[in-house]
């Protein structure tokens, strides 16, 4: 028999699941921004290790993935909820801002991003009590691989008592179950 992989996750215990998957990331060149990539602050994982972690042993029955992703790996995003069991529905935006209110600059190619998306998919039939949420939000920019208490604030709206779970995150927050295998992720030098 496999060991359990999830450490203090229940199976089958999760209405609603978040992730935020280390993700790797290609650079144009040693220039371009090796510095600012996940790889420096923390141990990255391959799209393929992402998509065979056994995430849907989570899941309820009736379950919302909410799944953070870089904008250049929607496909990636996709490819993995299914792997992990949903079906890609829809998809949020957090509009980063800078402490003085504009929009953060990122990094990127062609555009310099200032967002961070996140793919919302589904298995069965999740109980969403309010369809009225927009699919965009701005809040402030955070440490890096933090994400805005706003986030969390939209998601108790949208399935308020549903108990949740967040994998690779890296705070715990009220009624969501925490995995963080890397409890450094979260680096002030990052910012």
């Amino acid at each position: 028999m496999t060991a359990w992989p999830w450490g203090p996750l229940r199976p089958f215990g999760y209405g609603a699941i978040v992730a935020d998957p280390p993700w790797p990331t290609e650079v144009w060149g040693a220039e371009t921004g090796h510095g600012r990539t996940p790889e420096r602050h923390y141990p990255t994982l391959s799209i393929e290790t992402i998509a065979a972690l056994p995430v849907e042993i989570l899941a309820a029955e009736d379950c919302a993935l909410f799944l953070w992703f870089r904008a250049i790996q929607t496909e990636a995003a996709h490819v993995v909820a299914r792997a992990w069991g949903f079906e890609p529905k829809t998809l949020g935006i957090w509009q980063k801002l800078t402490r003085s209110g504009r929009p953060a600059m990122g990094m990127g190619y062609i555009h310099r991003n200032s967002f961070e998306p996140y793919l919302i998919a589904t298995r069965g039939r999740p109980r969403w009590s309010s369809r009225s949420t927009l699919d965009s939000f701005q809040a402030p920019r955070r440490e890096h691989s933090r994400k805005p208490d706003e986030f969390y604030a939209r998601l108790a709206k949208m399935l308020p008592g549903i108990p949740g779970c967040e994998l690779f995150g890296v705070e715990r927050h009220a009624g969501m179950d925490l995995w963080a295998p890397h409890p450094h992720r979260c680096s002030e030098a990052a910012r």
